[in-house]
């Protein structure tokens, strides 16, 4: 009875795999396509999370007061993050899955260093302040995201970074603006 029962489980799990290796490219190309159906809900799903909370930053401000000394100087840092609302893009919906166009609004920064006699630099960083770094692709449909602001171990620079991408994709780049306590500044690719 134990070899009988043996000799039918074994013929039964036979029976299922070459089943299985034998099923048709149309019900293996059916469980791709069903995979790539719920694949692209997930992202739908990130797209629509991605907007929800972009245009919960719309509303919101983000400001930086520091003062921070450098030898026999004191720097001060005053910086603001915020969207205007001033122009709306209209990013096209070849890249969602959403369907239809994506609006977006871009954000700016207001960033002021200066030292107890005077302003060294009064600036509004604009994503066009980086289009020398950024494709066109970017230059028409990136936003201005996710600042930080670091001031260097030896003080001698203030560098400010940002994420520049398409909202809701994994499209973007990362850049960086420097100013240095004597005024000047430059633009690099972080």
């Amino acid at each position: 009875m134990k070899i009988e029962s043996c000799s039918l489980l074994f013929v039964l799990i036979c029976s299922l795999a070459i089943s299985a290796c034998n099923s048709t490219k149309s019900e293996k190309l059916a469980v791709l396509s069903e995979r790539s159906v719920q694949d692209t809900s997930f992202t739908a799903r990130q797209q629509i999370e991605s907007k929800r909370k972009l245009e919960a930053l719309y509303d919101e401000k983000l400001s930086v007061d520091t003062v921070f000394v450098l030898d026999s100087d004191s720097l001060a840092v005053h910086f603001e993050f915020f969207c205007p609302k001033e122009t709306e893009l209209t990013i096209p919906a070849d890249y969602y899955e959403l369907g239809g166009d994506f609006k977006a609004y871009d954000f700016v920064s207001r960033f002021q260093l200066s030292n107890e006699n005077q302003v060294l630099n009064n600036e509004l960083i604009e994503k066009s302040t980086f289009d020398s770094l950024l494709s066109e692709e970017l230059r028409k449909y990136g936003i201005l995201m996710s600042p930080s602001i670091k001031v260097s171990d030896d003080g001698s620079f203030v560098r400010i970074h940002y994420s520049i991408t398409i909202p809701g994709t994994d499209i973007g780049t990362s850049t960086s603006i420097y100013f240095d306590h004597f005024g000047g500044r430059h633009i690099d690719q972080y």
